[in-house]
Formats: structure tokens, C-alpha cells, sequence
């Protein structure tokens, strides 16, 4: 990748940063398994710092027709000292369902 002399940082806890060019973060599927390939999956967790030049975007009027195949709900459990957590997959759903599923 164009940036690979930047891109990475590992933390104190082996977490890594990774600052990717404006062509790199327009194709983001190519740049994660990018960001898989240098280890980053390892610790669980990657930061991703977006180019100055993007931006995001102002409203999700346009996400009607978009599926999240998989949906994942993450159910944690425990106070003051040790958690656990728990990942359960759902069916796959659209996002008019998200404005409803927030009112439960």
C-alpha cells in the first residue's frame, strides 16, 4: 500500500494504526484485508485514522435498500472487574428495521 512506511504503530498493547491514503479508503474491503494481512486481526483491534480529505457523510437518507446480511449483537455481562461477552448472529436485515429496533 502507498502508505505502508506510516501506517502502522504498535501500541503498548500491540494495537495497531493504520493511516491510509484517499485511494487506499475508497476501496475499504481491499484496505481491511490489507490491514488483516499485516497482523492487525491479532489483537481484535485496529485503528483506522481517515485521510484528511474525507468526509463523512451528512445523512443516511439514502439507506433504505441497504441489507446488513449478518448483524451481530454483542451482549456484555459483569460490573467492576471481569466481563464477559457474548456474540450472537442474527438474520440478515435492512435498515429501515434500525429507527424501529431503537424505540424498544
Amino acid at each position: 500500500m502507498a502508505s505502508d512506511t506510516a501506517s502502522q504503530n504498535h501500541g503498548s498493547k500491540g494495537i495497531m494504526t493504520f493511516y491510509p491514503t484517499m485511494e487506499e479508503f475508497k476501496n475499504f474491503s481491499r484496505y481491511m484485508a490489507y490491514v488483516e494481512s499485516q497482523g492487525a486481526h491479532k489483537a481484535g483491534l485496529a485503528k483506522i485514522v481517515p485521510p484528511k480529505e474525507w468526509k463523512p457523510r451528512g445523512n443516511y437518507d439514502d439507506i433504505d435498500d441497504l441489507v446488513i446480511p449478518a448483524p451481530i449483537q454483542q451482549v456484555v455481562t459483569g460490573q467492576s472487574g471481569p466481563f464477559h461477552t457474548v456474540q450472537h448472529s442474527e438474520e440478515g436485515h435492512d435498515c429501515q428495521r434500525v429507527p424501529q429496533d431503537r424505540q424498544q
